[in-house]
């Protein structure tokens, strides 16, 4: 076999016998369309409102939003308010620290009186 095939049109460059198109994608004269065929065409479902509550309300009666009230929920809070109230802990104070007196001076303030007395003396002596 050369490779050539009447039935199916060979791609560029190749040299094996694989269909690049399909039968039904030639027109009625042997040509190709200009446009591209999809190959597996989009079913678009239509949302229905009434079967979406439905399914959420399902799901809502099996398991309640965070918050909402229900007797389980209001027990169980009660419980634990009950429990907090009853508690007999003294609230958390850090300790305090020791007061410290500040003993730094600003340079500027100092006198320097011995630093001056001792230049002095080297200076004479």
């Amino acid at each position: 076999s050369s490779g050539i095939n009447a039935e199916w049109p060979l791609r560029p460059g190749n040299d094996t016998e694989l269909p690049s198109f399909r039968k039904t994608d030639f027109k009625e004269d042997g040509k190709l369309p200009s446009y591209i065929i999809p190959r597996h065409p989009q079913i678009h479902k239509k949302s229905d409102p009434i079967k979406a509550y439905k399914k959420y309300q399902e799901s809502w009666s099996v398991q309640p939003a965070p918050g909402q009230k229900t007797v389980a929920n209001t027990k169980l809070r009660n419980a634990i308010r009950q429990q907090m109230m009853t508690c007999d802990l003294e609230p958390y104070r850090p300790p305090q620290r020791p007061v410290t007196v500040n003993t730094y001076q600003a340079p500027t303030d100092k006198k320097r009186e011995r630093l001056r007395w001792a230049v002095r003396n080297k200076m004479m002596g």
